[in-house]
């Protein structure tokens, strides 16, 4: 009997829930594959800007360099803790975590900073390794934006990615205002 439980374990694919390498869809590889090489390279452009810089913004109506890197930290924290791994999201309780992460992040050294950040960027790619098909394929509604539109887990996986690169292009262009190359642009 235990032999024949066995076989149809195997033969099912039946996991208990646990994504492993061997049914892990390829879309969660791939995107875990860019992430590591975005934390990379986040990290290359954060080293690049020197910490006494790390307060300079072309304007004042825009983030510094420093709000840009801790406000990248914040949406990877937030996709991560409310969206990937389910955590119930209110009006109240999206305020009560941005209050917490903007008190966290105020006047973070460079060195704190970056360090939080390759941090969060570890927690983010976990949450995203840990995803199956199923949950993929999972609507979630965003009920406290405008039209409250419902988008699946995997476009959110996709929105985290355009919003890190957004913010990341941002900080390139701070460094080349201040005569600082940028390192090497990493394609994956």
């Amino acid at each position: 009997m235990r032999t024949l439980i066995y076989t149809l374990i195997i033969l099912t694919g039946w996991n208990n829930g646990v994504t492993t390498q061997e049914n892990r869809p390829a879309f969660i590889s791939e995107l875990t594959e860019i992430m590591n090489n975005m934390k990379t390279y986040t990290l290359e452009v954060g080293e690049a800007m020197p910490a006494d810089k790390y307060a300079y913004q072309p304007m004042d109506s825009v983030m510094s360099f420093l709000e840009q890197l801790a406000h990248l930290d914040w949406i990877l924290h937030f996709h991560t803790y409310f969206l990937l791994e389910n955590h119930p999201l209110t009006a109240d309780t999206y305020q009560e975590q941005l209050s917490r992460y903007s008190e966290k992040t105020a006047g973070l050294s460079k060195e704190a900073l970056l360090k939080l950040t390759a941090k969060q960027f570890d927690t983010t790619i976990g949450a995203i390794s840990r995803l199956t098909a199923q949950r993929l394929d999972e609507a979630y509604t965003f009920s406290f934006l405008p039209g409250a539109p419902t988008r699946s887990i995997r476009v959110i996986c996709q929105t985290i990615r355009d919003h890190v690169t957004h913010h990341r292009a941002q900080m390139v262009v701070y460094l080349r205002l201040n005569g600082i190359k940028p390192p090497a642009y990493r394609l994956f």
